[in-house]
């Protein structure tokens, strides 16, 4: 390539014979022309050739029409040193270790980069200020079927990780304001220790697996409401002192029974379609009356 550049330089020198010889001028004058040779070009057996050093700055100037071309060429590798051009227009060169690496963080955008679904290939790191989007993501390090994406420090580092080997903690939910209603569009809620609510819970069905067991009763075990399933056998049931109860208006039974009842006390009249006294009854009998409650 050094060469090249000497070559550039040496063009303009021209080619011309240089040999010693004696001429006469038009005044009858004897000049003698000496092969003498500089600035890029050398004597050499009575020729002017290219080669040689330069002793000046020195300029070729070529044109749109007149230019500058070099043929034959032998090819180089990418290891080679590299010609440029300065701002003065002088040839220079620079080592090609020179381009190993461009700082684009020297260049300041003025627009979006407009990749044209090419690729950004072979950065060591990727930094942004603000968000970045993306269609899809690959985590190739470290990446195993059904692994899961965690973060291992506080500047957010991710690594694919084992969730057998994760310990999840709870979400306090209730550090959550609700602006309205959760509507769960027919999804159930699962894994929450407790359901805790302070107005009325509404169910279609509802089911308490702890302590199932068929024809079993759902009993209060203490004031707060705690609920367990038990066998009907072993309840001690109390009657209820119905005269507590001030009626506002009259029973209608719909054609349902009153049972159990130790007695029924009416302060008028009670009227029935029929009447059974089943204590002492025998066909024929007539019903009497024993005293004067009758």
């Amino acid at each position: 390539m050094k060469k090249i550049t000497c070559l550039l330089l040496l063009i303009q020198s021209g080619f011309m014979m240089a040999q010693t010889k004696t001429v006469v001028t038009q005044n009858g004058e004897k000049v003698t022309i000496h092969p003498n040779a500089n600035n890029g070009i050398t004597a050499n057996a009575g020729y002017i050739q290219l080669g040689g050093e330069l002793i000046q700055a020195t300029k070729i100037k070529t044109t749109s029409s007149s230019t500058l071309a070099l043929d034959g060429l032998i090819a180089g590798s990418n290891t080679d040193n590299v010609l440029v051009i300065d701002s003065a227009g002088i040839i220079r060169f620079i080592s090609r270790a020179e381009f190993a690496g461009d700082n684009l963080g020297n260049h300041i955008a003025e627009k979006d980069l407009d990749m044209n679904a090419k690729n950004i290939a072979g950065a060591a790191n990727i930094t942004a200020t603000g968000k970045t989007s993306t269609a899809t993501a690959q985590i190739s390090t470290g990446a195993t079927t059904g692994y899961i994406a965690t973060s291992v420090d506080a500047t957010g580092n991710v690594v694919w990780t084992d969730p057998a080997t994760i310990s999840t903690k709870g979400d306090n939910l209730g550090n959550h304001i609700a602006e309205k209603d959760l509507d769960m569009n027919a999804k159930n809620i699962n894994a929450a220790t407790n359901i805790t609510a302070t107005g009325k819970t509404t169910t279609a069905t509802a089911q308490i697996s702890t302590g199932a067991t068929a024809g079993y009763i759902a009993t209060s075990v203490d004031a707060a409401g705690n609920v367990v399933w038990t066998d009907p056998a072993t309840i001690t049931t109390k009657g209820d002192n119905l005269g507590n109860h001030i009626a506002e208006k009259d029973l209608d039974m719909n054609a349902k029974n009153i049972n159990a009842a130790t007695n029924i006390t009416a302060t008028g009249k009670t009227s029935t379609s029929t009447a059974q006294i089943s204590t002492g009854a025998v066909t024929g009998y007539i019903a009497t009356s024993v005293d004067a409650r009758w």
